[in-house]
């Protein structure tokens, strides 16, 4: 189902977020547009073994290493509302969610 959602968004610019939830897995993939084109796809997903998905959506961890790209989405993320925790490379992920208050 994602290759289908992947192949609509950025070969017919589609922006309707997907959102899956099965046995306490769920993922979301948005659409992120600059200037009316759809430029990435965000990813999110958590696991909850038991109850409700339970997830702070004020906060969006950006991973790229090229840092015009981030630096651009970082801008329009933090425009839109979001606080946005970047990192240019996975080795430098945990140490930043760790120093944040928030994990």
């Amino acid at each position: 189902m994602q290759k289908e959602y992947l192949d609509k968004v950025f070969s017919k610019n589609f922006t309707e977020p997907y959102f899956s939830a099965s046995d306490g897995r769920y993922e979301m993939l948005y659409p992120y547009q600059i200037d009316g084109k759809v430029v990435a796809v965000l990813y999110f997903s958590d696991y909850q073994r038991y109850g409700n998905m339970a997830v702070d959506m004020t906060t969006i961890l950006l991973l790229e290493d090229d840092p015009a790209i981030a630096a651009t989405l970082h801008f329009s993320l933090q425009r839109e509302g979001w606080q946005v925790l970047w990192a240019d490379m996975v080795a430098k992920v945990l140490p930043l969610l760790k120093t944040s208050s928030k994990y």
